[in-house]
């Protein structure tokens, strides 16, 4: 079972500089992977994606896997958000709802590796305020949530 974040006591190991230069390779990891899903995206219908992620959100509530429950909710989101972007270029929307299954895997793939990233991102962010004194390392945990 994967949690959601990492251990507070092994993230205040972490330096602000190395910190810092994790979130920048996240923001470029996220930011390629947005990329690749938009392109996937662009060849289907976007209302039949939006309903498989919300269908994939409904039939695992209840999971035990944290991590795992967190993407399924954040999914339609990601895509929602995705499609509204300046990634996906497309003006006319596709009118293939017969979504492959292997691309279907692709998506959630590169999805799963965004969450990862976002929640990787967002751990340098609280290192990097508790490093600076924006926040207190006995608020750290509150604040990251």
């Amino acid at each position: 079972m994967e949690k959601l974040f990492s251990d507070l006591d092994s993230l205040g190991l972490m330096s602000r500089e190395k910190a810092e230069k994790n979130l920048r390779e996240c923001r470029t990891y996220i930011e390629n992977d947005f990329r690749r899903i938009a392109r996937l995206m662009e060849e289907y219908h976007p209302l039949e994606l939006l309903r498989r992620a919300a269908w994939l959100c409904n039939e695992n509530k209840g999971r035990k896997d944290e991590f795992v429950q967190y993407f399924h909710r954040l999914l339609p989101l990601l895509l929602q958000s995705i499609f509204v972007s300046d990634y996906y270029k497309v003006d006319n929307f596709s009118r293939n709802r017969n979504v492959k299954n292997r691309d279907w895997d692709r998506l959630l793939s590169l999805s799963m590796d965004v969450h990862r990233k976002l929640v990787r991102a967002l751990e340098c962010y609280v290192v990097i305020q508790v490093k600076s004194g924006v926040v207190r390392g006995e608020d750290a945990e509150h604040y990251r949530h």
